[in-house]
């Protein structure tokens, strides 16, 4: 590996795809005080007569930070559309991205990867989109090869990014940094309301700073739609659960009608005797 002393204001960072997590960067910032030095070299593609920034924007913002003036790194000798696979490759392994933001992150990688392989055929690439697998070499199995994951992973995160790409840039950037950015079912019951209107509203809702606030989408959606007061009795509380488990798991609704389908209700309905009983 080749690492090179490169001056940090020669460095482009302005088309990176993640945003800057400043509470990230204060915490880097103090470990290379303490070190005296930065551990993982940055990566860096040559352009013009500087450099763009291919994976450790974090780090590098950290050393802009400290005021250093030049910065490990090694100098990456390939495309910008391979550069851009490296970014995003960088960020999916991340153990504390988020549902979201891997989900978003999933679906540019796939966009790249489909530019990328001009020899399939229109058949062949509607068969991706449909089911992100081809008989050539499904971007699934690429990517988890790449990434080091099932591509039943794989499966899983293009799934939840046809759900995220649906929904518009003022509502992920609402999700963005919730607790809802880290949890799928939310994020489909979200993407299952009528409109943005809606979806913006119940967002509202759910993120008030407030110990009243509802704490699931189906719960605030409820309240949103006044079909509900807001403070639930113990029924109520169990309706909640019931509407939130209809909305989010595909399956329950197929349960609970299995289940209904299976009871018999006239020979469980208690006979009515006569009062004082039979004699």
């Amino acid at each position: 590996m080749n690492i090179k002393k490169i001056t940090v204001v020669d460095i482009d960072d302005s088309k990176r795809l993640r945003p800057i997590d400043t509470v990230y960067v204060e915490e880097l910032k103090a470990s290379f005080t303490e070190r005296g030095a930065m551990m993982t070299p940055i990566e860096v593609r040559p352009s013009g007569d500087g450099y763009v920034l291919v994976a450790g924007a974090h780090r590098l913002r950290a050393a802009q930070g400290l005021g250093w003036q030049k910065i490990d790194a090694v100098v990456f000798d390939g495309t910008e559309e391979e550069a851009l696979l490296r970014e995003i490759d960088e960020n999916l392994v991340r153990h504390d991205l988020t549902a979201l933001d891997r989900a978003i992150f999933v679906a540019r990688r796939e966009a790249v990867w489909l530019e990328n392989h001009p020899g399939l055929t229109s058949q062949e690439i509607a068969a991706q989109n449909r089911w992100h697998a081809t008989d050539i070499m499904s971007f699934a199995s690429n990517s988890a090869k790449t990434l080091g994951v099932t591509a039943k992973t794989v499966h899983r995160w293009l799934d939840l990014a046809g759900v995220v790409e649906g929904l518009s840039a003022e509502v992920k950037a609402k999700i963005t940094g919730t607790d809802i950015a880290n949890k799928p079912g939310e994020i489909r019951a979200i993407a299952a309301l009528a409109s943005d209107d809606e979806r913006l509203a119940v967002l509202g809702r759910l993120l008030v700073d407030d110990k009243a606030r509802p704490k699931t989408v189906a719960a605030a959606t409820n309240v949103v739609r006044n079909t509900v007061p807001e403070h639930r009795s113990r029924e109520g509380a169990a309706f909640d659960t019931f509407t939130d488990s209809w909305m989010r798991y595909p399956n329950f609704k197929k349960w609970v009608r299995e289940f209904i389908a299976k009871q018999d209700f006239m020979a469980a309905k208690p006979a009515r005797g006569r009062k004082g009983g039979d004699q």
